[in-house]
């Protein structure tokens, strides 16, 4: 005869969304340890919906942990108190150390571990330990960013701000403001992380070293360094050069500067929308900045949104940038077409005209046809 224990058995071995049966069942099979151990196995959480008896279960409470660390939660508070399970437990997740008791969380060894495998876990170390130099600096060698869960002592610690930022730029965010002032220190992090210079003090945002490195790293550091840095050509050369669109943290003089721009819209022809006005109607910069991307003509100006060479090569680019051509050229057959022959959508933008021409009509049904199979097919089937 099939039980209910049986069923509910087969039900958590099968279904990947057991837990609910779990969760439904009776008190008394909540505290069957067959039942909870097949639960736990495949959802560790499930500890929760275990009896008292089972969540002071050793067996049960280490399967638990090891599949979802977090189930820590909810072991008894003798588990909780178990240098084994809570060893268990923080070595699948650092931050379950948050569920473990306060004598482990005054555990070395237990802290360092959980270190390794989450910053956050160093919120959760005793006042002690959070104190403890060999501890901290063990723990932001392997995650800089721990650095925002330790005392303002020891983020004014040199050594150990180091090694934060060496690991991750961003940790300097957490540094003193004695140290974002460091220049050694502050290099370090822009090499990580260029972004990193927006916690830099206003001194260094203004020293050229520190932001040509940043700048080199991520172009956007642009937009954190001083303004006279920002109006430097050779800063603004190196970040346009590494992302076009850093451009836009750039003085009004050197958007109007022919060859910044023009290596501006190499790299990116979207930052065409920051260059001046003179520079977005220069033919020869806004051919180069939709032969990137033709989208971009939308930011030029009225009369090269006009020219028919410009016009042609951002629709052979990018089908969709006819919406931004002049309706001279969006009433120009040849230059329809061409868009038509990336995506059957372009016709929407078509003259009222042309969107009656039969060659018109036809071959944006081919190709509206194209672009439709194209997403009709899972990804991994293409």
């Amino acid at each position: 005869m099939i039980t209910e224990k049986d069923k509910l058995l087969k039900m958590i071995r099968k279904v990947h969304t057991s837990l609910r049966y779990f969760i439904d069942a009776s008190e008394e099979l909540r505290n069957d340890k067959e039942v909870v151990l097949a639960a736990v196995r495949r959802h560790g959480i499930a500890l929760e919906y275990a009896s008292k008896e089972l969540q002071n279960d050793k067996d049960v409470v280490i399967l638990a942990v090891k599949n979802d660390a977090r189930a820590l939660k909810y072991a008894s508070e003798e588990l909780q108190n178990d240098r084994e399970v809570v060893f268990e437990a923080v070595k699948m997740f650092g931050r379950a150390l948050e569920y473990a008791s306060k004598r482990l969380q005054n555990d070395k060894e237990v802290v360092l571990l959980a270190g390794k495998r989450s910053s956050l876990a160093l919120k959760y170390a005793s006042e002690e330990l959070q104190n403890d130099k060999e501890v901290v600096l063990l723990v932001v060698k392997s995650d800089g960013v721990a650095l925002r869960y330790v005392p303002k002592e020891l983020q004014n610690d040199r050594e150990i701000v180091f090694e934060a930022v060496k690991r991750s730029g961003m940790a300097i965010e957490y540094a003193s403001k004695e140290l974002r002032n460091d220049k050694e220190v502050v290099l370090a992090a822009v090499r990580r992380h260029g972004i990193a210079l927006e916690y830099a003090s206003k001194k260094l945002q203004n020293d050229k070293d520190v932001v040509i490195l940043a700048v080199k790293n991520d172009a956007r550091a642009l937009k954190y360094a001083s303004e006279e840095l920002q109006n430097d050509r050779e800063v603004v050369f190196e970040a346009v050069k590494s992302n076009g669109s850093a451009l836009e943290y750039t003085s009004k003089e050197l958007q109007n500067d022919r060859e910044i721009v023009f290596e501006a819209v190499k790299r990116s022809g979207m930052a065409i929308k920051y260059a001046s006005e003179e520079l977005r109607n220069d033919k020869e910069v806004v051919l180069l900045a939709v032969k990137s991307n033709g989208l971009a003509l939308q930011y030029v100006s009225e009369e090269l949104q006009n020219d028919r060479e410009i016009v042609f090569e951002a629709v052979n680019k990018h089908s969709m940038a006819i919406e931004y051509a002049s309706k001279r050229l969006q009433n120009d057959k040849e230059v329809v077409l061409e868009a038509l022959e990336g995506n059957g959508y372009a016709f929407e933008y078509a003259s009222e005209a042309l969107q009656k021409d039969e060659e018109i009509v036809y071959k944006s049904l081919i190709m509206k046809a194209v672009v439709d199979s194209y997403y009709a097919f899972p990804r991994s089937s293409r």
